[in-house]
């Protein structure tokens, strides 16, 4: 006695790749949140939400190489 048969040791090794494969996918799940959440936080003000000047910069370039390929014009107003 003691000893677990090949039919329970299946089982318990079985149990263990299936609890390992949810603790992965958990852990993917996690990582792949943080990483939507430090996009966000590296593109907005952590106080009021409000896209910040690296966004700005980015979706200015966006804007310019879209304008310069399709031959058009863009503007920006600023208001100080």
């Amino acid at each position: 006695m003691g000893y677990l048969d090949s039919g329970d040791e299946l089982g318990v090794i079985s149990q263990n790749i299936n609890t390992l494969a949810l603790t992965i996918r958990t852990r993917e799940s996690d990582l792949e949140q943080s990483q939507i959440n430090l996009e966000y936080l590296s593109n907005h003000d952590a106080l009021t939400s409000l896209p910040n000047r690296r966004l700005f910069g980015e979706r200015l370039e966006h804007a310019l190489d879209l304008a310069g390929r399709n031959e058009t014009e863009i503007a920006i107003i600023f208001i100080d």
